[in-house]
């Protein structure tokens, strides 16, 4: 496995050495060069997307558990997670195990990790939503139907959401129907009864589906607050866009997000997006009828954002520890007056 990771990342670091080579440097550093302070924005607009994740991750816990660890120490193990992700080639797992085991035993051990699995399952489900639903604004926008017949699209788009809706109701009816809460035994026999295989998989599964079914609200909370942190990112392209020198609207800044968003999803598995972040960007931007100069300096940028942010969570992941060890060493007149330092 090491073999394969390590030949995913050579393949990726030369793709990003020849997208370097292949396209005019000093069109790309143009763009770049226009950036200037502008990063500074660009680095601080993350804080908003990371704290509207941390709202989507508080409502994964249970109504009597969500209140057992505070927002910021949430919103800590957020980056500090989000930078193991980005920066190891676990496919996007390892830093859910580190927010899990770094949450203080004030509460279960099923009450942590299902927390983190029932928060990764609504923010790929919101990614999953913000992609489809971002397909279908592309393709309603940009065919010649839409733009002939508006009308017609508008209203095909309200009779889709209506069609969603009335699902949607429909499967939270069978849903309740399925796992009566009311059930002899209690809630855990009535979702037994119809699943008597998740018996074996222990109490994090168990959590997890009576989270689904008993606490939709909170369910659908946890994923609507991640689905407007993708969204905001969208804006994030947008300003980016206007930095490099680039009229972009809010809509191509859409555009570019959701098909970053499919881009990032099919090669998940390249620790730190190494050249498939910029070659995404060049192929999208390319699509786009906008340069590809362009598109390398936007992928970049987004680069450097991510990278710093990574940083930035292994850091405060780091440095409890290293006060703590720090606060360990014996001082120098303690170890003098003790006849030197202690073995």
């Amino acid at each position: 496995m090491k073999r394969f990771q390590k030949l995913i990342l050579a393949v990726a670091a030369l793709t990003f050495v020849f997208l370097l080579w292949r396209i005019d440097p000093k069109a790309v550093w143009g763009h770049l060069a226009q950036v200037g302070w502008g990063m500074i924005l660009i680095l601080a607009q993350e804080v908003v997307a990371q704290w509207l994740n941390t709202i989507g991750w508080r409502y994964a816990f249970a109504r009597q558990s969500c209140k057992a660890y505070s927002f910021w120490n949430l919103l800590k193990l957020r980056i500090v997670g989000d930078g193991v992700n980005y920066l190891t080639p676990s496919a996007t797992i390892a830093g859910e195990f580190i927010r899990a085991a770094s949450l203080d035993d004030s509460q279960s051990a099923e009450v942590r990790y299902g927390s983190v699995v029932v928060a990764k399952f609504t923010q790929s489900l919101a990614q999953a939503l913000f992609v489809l639903l971002g397909l279908f604004f592309i393709i309603a926008t940009a065919s010649p139907v839409a733009r002939s017949y508006p009308q017609l699209v508008r209203g095909c788009a309200l009779t889709l959401l209506a069609v969603l809706g009335g699902l949607s109701v429909v499967g939270f009816a069978a849903w309740k129907r399925l796992f009566p809460k009311d059930a002899p035994g209690g809630p855990a026999a009535g979702r037994d009864r119809f699943s008597g295989w998740l018996t074996a998989m222990g109490d994090i599964p168990r959590q997890c589906l009576g989270f689904c079914v008993y606490d939709t609200g909170r369910f659908a909370a946890s994923t609507g607050f991640f689905m407007l942190g993708y969204a905001w990112v969208a804006f994030e392209a947008y300003w980016i866009c206007r930095f490099l020198g680039i009229q972009a609207t809010i809509q191509t800044a859409m555009v570019i997000e959701v098909l970053s968003n499919l881009i990032d999803g099919m090669t998940f598995i390249v620790p730190a997006k190494v050249g498939t972040q910029e070659g995404g960007k060049i192929f999208i931007f390319l699509g786009l009828g906008l340069p590809a100069s362009a598109g390398l300096a936007f992928g970049i940028v987004r680069h450097i954002r991510e990278v710093i942010w990574a940083a930035a969570g292994l850091l405060l992941g780091a440095l409890p520890k290293a006060v703590r060890t720090v606060g360990r060493i014996p001082s120098t007149p303690c170890a003098t007056a003790s006849g030197g330092p202690s073995r």
